[in-house]
């Protein structure tokens, strides 16, 4: 199969949280293909058009890494289970073109400290993975697998697979394109995006996870509030509460700020000559 979108979830809470993001994305993209492999197939949504089975899944962030080579797809966009998808991102298909996987930076850029990788080097966030699945992507596979199992060895609980993909791919050959965040949009972590998001990353249920985020905003009032502008805007979580600074402040804000700076009458004088002249 030629391309299509795949989701790996394991365990009740994480199956629950897939079957809500492959609603809204069959909402926006009705006539995409997408795959579900998990250890529960009677608990996934009929939304999925193919479902595959895991006999031996972890209990630790490592089934991202053993699966995602199982895509039945030569071109594969893997979406973690908490993606909004608000905008058709169909164009991500065509970066494998010429490039042999895609990503978006991770928000904090810099998690850990690992040998032979520069700090320049930035993290990237595998919620949102576009690839090919090559050679060259196996082999990446198989040593991201390497690194994280030699990190987890004597530590206790879960780990976070990032840190060792950012070894990995520093080491691969692959062609890598970065994601803007408009294709990986942390919406609730303070960031900046330009033009419409098309794809939101952050949760939709609460999970049972000792290092997953909770729910701090509803994502699609946060698509929403996030979306309402296409132009430059910087966003930003605020005791519960999104904020967002726009490149074009609204008449609202500018009415208000004119009125702090300046005071009643010289702020109405503005606002009758906007009217008039269309220039405030």
């Amino acid at each position: 199969m030629d391309e299509g979108v795949l989701y790996i979830a394991v365990g009740e809470d994480y199956i629950e949280e897939a079957n809500k993001s492959v609603e809204i994305l069959k909402n926006e993209m009705p006539d995409t293909h997408v795959t579900l492999i998990t250890d529960e197939e009677r608990l996934a949504a009929n939304q999925f058009d193919d479902i595959k089975i895991i006999d031996d899944s972890a209990k630790n962030m490592s089934n991202k890494i053993n699966h995602l080579q199982r895509t039945p797809y030569d071109r594969t966009v893997f979406f973690d289970t908490d993606i909004y998808v608000d905008q058709d991102f169909s164009e991500l298909f065509n970066l494998l073109d010429e490039f042999d996987i895609a990503l978006a930076h991770e928000t904090a850029r810099f998690q850990e400290m690992l040998e032979d990788v520069p700090r320049s080097f930035s993290t990237f966030n595998t919620g949102v993975i576009v690839y090919r699945n090559n050679s060259g992507f196996r082999e990446l596979l198989s040593r991201w697998r390497e690194i994280y199992l030699e990190r987890a060895e004597g530590r206790e609980g879960q780990m976070r697979e990032q840190p060792s993909f950012r070894k990995a791919i520093y080491e691969s050959d692959l062609r890598v394109a970065t994601l803007t965040p408009e294709y990986n949009c942390r919406f609730a972590k303070p960031g900046f995006v330009s033009n419409k998001v098309r794809i939101f990353h952050g949760r939709l249920t609460e999970v049972d996870s000792e290092i997953g985020d909770r729910i701090k905003v509803d994502a699609k009032k946060a698509a929403e509030k996030i979306n309402k502008s296409s132009c430059m805007r910087v966003f930003l979580l605020r005791s519960g509460s999104l904020k967002i600074l726009s490149e074009k402040p609204t008449y609202k804000y500018r009415f208000l700020r004119s009125f702090k700076n300046d005071g009643l009458i010289p702020t109405l004088g503005k606002a009758i000559k906007r009217l008039v002249t269309l220039e405030f």
